[in-house]
């Protein structure tokens, strides 16, 4: 999956739940610690699943993935708690703030995380 994809299915997803649960920004019972709630609890799900839940026929959705590939079996159901995790935390961004990106990282990846060198 690329990028353009992966935007491409937050989008998707993103009008999914708009339709079935309603614009978020109109709710006023939701905050931003609802949203760390609904995390963690699909968290907790996708880590369930990924322990026992394993299948050998992948849904339509699910082209491949790497553990399909490997040994013929893959966690679907912990990709699907995957893609509405995503969804959620880009929403609570989406409802709580109004960030300008071109300051977002602006210095750059710290020293601490760059590769040294390799040597010759």
């Amino acid at each position: 999956m690329d990028l353009k994809e992966l935007f491409e299915l937050y989008k998707r997803e993103r009008d999914y739940q708009t339709t079935v649960f309603g614009d978020y920004k109109n709710n006023t019972s939701l905050n931003l610690a609802s949203f760390l709630a609904f995390l963690q609890s699909y968290i907790e799900k996708a880590i369930r699943l990924y322990t026992s839940d394993w299948t050998e026929e992948i849904p339509s959705w699910l082209v491949s993935c790497r553990e399909y590939e490997i040994q013929g079996t893959a966690p679907s159901k912990t990709y699907e708690e995957l893609v509405k995790i995503f969804t959620l935390a880009g929403a609570a961004l989406e409802v709580y703030t109004d960030m300008d990106i071109d300051e977002w990282r602006k210095e750059g990846p710290k020293q601490k995380w760059m590769k040294p060198p390799e040597c010759k």
